[in-house]
């Protein structure tokens, strides 16, 4: 991944161009997803690096993609994308960049402050996991049902807690990694269903 037709990959607006990448995700289907702040679009590609096609969400004027930093794809090739616009939202996308739907910072509330969305993850049935910055909360959030799983964390510099999570990764078996870069640490925390989630030694 670093040219199109033999030129650079980086610079401009045409197809296939990045400006301002911010974020990736690789699917089990070998497509890359590549959020492109600078033009405001997902870009999409083969593992080799061909250029498929974008998208920007704008077919829906309010799903339009102001400032999209992060990315994530489950198995059914369905589309994560956080938008740091305002409090940021979260737009799920169909393989073919269809919105599916949009969730507003709102949706994600938890009774305390306002909540400020900073990074997103999501499973591979398409559980979402966000960070609100504005209360120091991870929400595990099932988007279909429309229901908040599970919540933890606060505000603050010990275990557990966290001031400014920018990046939350999950593997298959329900491990959740947290870069909280306000605390300068890494936490890894397990997911399981249905129960109580405790950070690992």
């Amino acid at each position: 991944l670093g040219t199109v037709n033999g030129r650079s990959l980086f610079g401009g607006s045409d197809e296939g161009r990045l400006s301002s990448p911010a974020g990736l995700a690789a699917s089990a289907r070998g497509r890359l997803y590549v959020v492109d702040r600078g033009n405001q679009r997902v870009s999409v590609y083969t593992h080799e690096g061909l250029y498929l096609f974008s998208f920007t969400g704008a077919a829906a004027k309010s799903a339009a993609l102001n400032r999209p930093s992060q990315v994530a794809v489950d198995a059914e090739e369905r589309i994560y994308v956080l938008d740091a616009d305002g409090d940021g939202r979260v737009s799920v996308f169909d393989h073919s960049g269809q919105l599916l739907k949009q969730i507003g910072a709102r949706q994600f509330g938890t009774g305390e402050s306002r909540p400020v969305l900073s990074a997103m993850t999501v499973d591979a049935q398409g559980l979402l996991v966000v960070a609100d910055r504005a209360n120091g909360k991870l929400i595990q959030y099932d988007w279909q049902a429309g229901k908040t799983l599970q919540v933890f964390g606060s505000r603050g510099h010990g275990r557990g807690q966290f001031t400014e999570v920018t990046s939350l990764a999950l593997n298959a078996g329900g491990q959740l990694a947290v870069g909280d870069s306000g605390n300068t640490k890494v936490e890894i925390y397990q997911l399981p269903a249905g129960a109580s989630v405790a950070p690992q030694e």
